[in-house]
This record gives structure tokens, C-alpha cells and sequence, in this order.
């Protein structure tokens, strides 16, 4: 028998807006693919090299403007708290 139990999840996301401004190509494009994808081989990249791999990675002791996330799920899988910071 399987038994689930209740975890907190956290998550620290890049802002990217000071270099991808709305209604763009590249926007349009970053909106397309929504996340850069891990894969065994390969990535699939939401934005080109420089930003994606420098300037909006998050970096340890490098000073970067993101969000972060939090969420508490029950123990059946229901979000019972979330929220973000800047």
C-alpha cells in the first residue's frame, strides 16, 4: 500500500522581464515554449544562450532578481497554501 504525505515545495524562478519586454518575438516565442526542458542529452531552451545560461540564471553569490514560490500539499495532493515573494 502506497501512503502519500503532506510536503512543502519550494521553487526560485529568474525574472526575465528587464530583458524580455511583452509582446515581442521573444516573449511571444519564451511564451510558446513556457520552460527550459532538462533532458538526458539535451535542453530545449526558452531563451537564447546569454540570457538563459548567464544573465537570468540563478546563480549562487550572484546578485539576480527572481521570485520564489511556496506551496504546502496534503497528503492527497491538494494545495492547502501558496505563495510568492520578490
Amino acid at each position: 500500500m502506497l501512503y502519500l504525505v503532506s510536503a512543502t515545495y519550494f521553487k526560485d524562478i529568474a525574472d526575465v522581464s528587464h530583458f524580455v519586454h511583452p509582446d515581442t518575438a521573444m516573449d511571444n516565442e519564451a511564451s510558446t515554449r513556457g520552460t527550459t526542458v532538462y533532458l538526458v542529452d539535451k535542453r530545449i531552451v526558452m531563451l537564447p544562450a546569454l540570457l538563459g545560461t548567464n544573465l537570468c540564471s540563478l546563480r549562487p553569490h550572484v546578485e539576480r532578481l527572481a521570485f520564489s514560490a511556496i506551496w504546502v500539499c496534503s497528503h492527497l495532493g491538494l494545495v492547502q497554501f501558496s505563495m510568492t515573494s520578490v
